[in-house]
């Protein structure tokens, strides 16, 4: 597919336009790395709202890698997987712009060396985080909420410029067995029993909430809309940090008030569904092929 046709689409369809991320993310980056990005990327998107096409290293594309990060293993599988075929033209899908390492809540951006690779590959690079993550139907809290049968669904949560949350119903589920259904869809081996407080709840009223150390807004409106049950990516950070104290302090407080169970995924667990259940299907249906490219940790 020619890359106009694709890209045009593709801002058509998740307004990447109406979602202007630059100075969030150009303030988690290194110093320096914007900068240097500027050699790389295209400058639509280094003065516009860093989603849309970021890399353009092709005017044709005739395969599709899904990323929910770009982390530098997953970059080099594409990279491979094109040089043995003989770099026709490829794009990746990545809902986020870096990595990230949970542990120290730090953005690992792509390497300079991987930018070079991927120009001398022909491989273009399309940033959609916050456009995905409000995209009615298409978002990580739309195909969780498949995949959990919730009915009667109505969005919430206020993100960038959109409604990232889903809240609906169920038919009345142990917590246990629920739980083992989160894990299941997250495609997790299990679920970190830090991230897990039962309150007593059986689910009925699910809320669902992509994200990551600051969601305490988020958990606080699902509780005002009845829920009794509340998904979301990381709930309590790990990271050292002024960012991540802050967010724990506001969850200390938050925690006395929260009467609802609380399930802790990942972030990549929670937003793999978009990528496996939606973006899979609606680029192939473009007839495009267009492969998923799984972390070997959901961590």
């Amino acid at each position: 597919m020619e890359r106009d046709e694709l890209i045009g689409r593709l801002d058509k369809t998740f307004s990447v336009r109406d979602f202007d991320e630059r100075n969030l993310q150009l303030s988690s980056l290194p110093l320096g790395y914007g900068e240097m990005l500027r050699e790389y990327a295209r400058r639509d998107f280094i003065e516009g709202p860093w989603n849309g096409l970021m890399l353009d290293n092709t005017d044709w594309i005739e395969r599709v890698y899904l990323v929910v990060f770009p982390t530098e293993s997953l970059l080099d599988t594409a990279i491979a997987r094109e040089v043995e075929r003989g770099a026709p033209g490829a794009m990746i899908f990545s809902h986020h712009l870096t990595d990230e390492d949970e542990s120290k809540y730090l953005p690992i951006p792509i390497p300079e060396a991987q930018l070079k690779e991927l120009r001398e590959h022909r491989i273009s690079l399309y940033i959609c985080h916050a456009p995905l993550d409000c995209r009615p139907r298409m978002s990580p809290a739309d195909a969780l909420a498949d995949a959990l049968n919730l009915r009667d669904r109505e969005r919430f949560g206020f993100h960038i410029n959109g409604l990232a949350g889903i809240h609906g119903v169920i038919s009345p589920t142990a917590f246990g067995q629920f739980a083992v259904k989160v894990a299941e869809a997250c495609e997790l081996p299990s679920l970190r029993y830090e991230q897990v407080r039962h309150n007593g709840h059986v689910a009925r009223h699910v809320a669902i909430v992509p994200g990551d150390v600051d969601v305490a807004e988020f958990m606080r409106e699902a509780q005002a809309l009845g829920c009794d049950t509340c998904v979301t990516g990381t709930w309590w950070p790990y990271a050292p940090g002024d960012e991540a104290d802050h967010a724990r302090r506001k969850m200390r407080r938050l925690l006395p008030e929260i009467t609802m169970n609380l399930i802790g995924t990942s972030q990549y667990g929670i937003e793999l569904p978009a990528m496996r259940d939606k973006a899979l299907a609606w680029f192939r249906d473009l007839g495009l092929e267009t492969q998923l490219l799984r972390q070997l940790s959901p961590w």
